[in-house]
């Protein structure tokens, strides 16, 4: 295992810039910030932000959004990292690489086979089996969307914000909101519980993470269940496609170390 060697790694999401500064397979800090807007170039220390930090080391990153590339790859020591760079079998060329990021990072921290749920702006769930296999996965519209496709969509209905302090709301609503929080979310919990209990039927043994921006609000809505195959919290690791990225580069980084 790589040891040596400062880096940092950039995830492009659909809504932020995830980023992680490690050294050598350590995780040193994560943060996030918004969207790149001009091309990314060395900064030094002393002139650093969270969207353009001080890289001391390569730049290792993978892209869900197209624009952001070009951004991304005008910094002079940045290595793209793409499917053919996950070590799990079967996946499909389509795949989103930061499902299949997080899906590593949760075979890596938990063990396989595993199920990843990561509330991100579009809510994915994604598993692989005990051989390091993809079984496949699901999609669906994030909380977030979820409320503004209601608020935007409609003449009278307001536009709720999922906020990080958002209760699990009464399931016989008698306001508008507190209706529509209902409608969402005791609708997405229960979606959730039985792919969970689907998975878990097949695969009892299966490490289960969830991981992105809702991802802790997700814990709160999906208490213990023995009776459905869960009798712990699920654990929420918000760094799962930082430890991904990890894995991924390493042989990257082993290159250029003995280079």
């Amino acid at each position: 295992m790589v040891k040596r060697g400062n880096w940092v790694g950039l995830i492009a999401g659909n809504s932020r810039l995830h980023w992680a500064r490690f050294q050598g397979d350590h995780l040193l800090e994560t943060w996030d910030s918004e969207h790149l807007r001009s091309p990314l170039t060395i900064q030094p220390a002393s002139a650093s932000s969270p969207s353009s930090p001080h890289i001391d080391g390569k730049l290792y990153f993978a892209s869900v959004v197209p624009t952001q590339n070009a951004y991304i790859l005008a910094y002079p020591d940045a290595q793209e990292i793409t499917l053919a760079d996950i070590p799990i079998n079967n996946l499909y060329p389509s795949l989103g690489i930061d499902r299949a990021l997080a899906l590593l990072g949760a075979g890596i921290r938990g063990g396989w086979p595993s199920l990843v749920i990561d509330g991100g702006t579009a809510l994915t769930l994604t598993a692989a089996d005990g051989q390091a296999s993809l079984v496949g996965g699901a999609i669906l519209p994030g909380v977030q969307l979820q409320f503004d496709s209601l608020g935007l969509g409609t003449a009278a209905l307001p536009q709720l914000n999922s906020g990080e302090d958002l209760p699990t709301p009464e399931r016989w609503a008698r306001s508008t909101e507190g209706a529509i929080a209902s409608g969402v979310l005791h609708s997405l919990a229960s979606s959730l519980k039985d792919y969970i209990q689907d998975w878990k039927q097949q695969h009892p043994t299966s490490s289960l993470f969830l991981t992105g921006g809702a991802g802790t609000r997700l814990a709160a809505w999906l208490p213990p269940e023995p009776q459905r195959g869960w009798s712990k919290p699920i654990p929420v690791e918000p760094s799962l496609a930082a430890w991904g990225l990890q894995a991924a580069t390493a042989s990257y980084r082993e290159s250029a170390h003995r280079a």
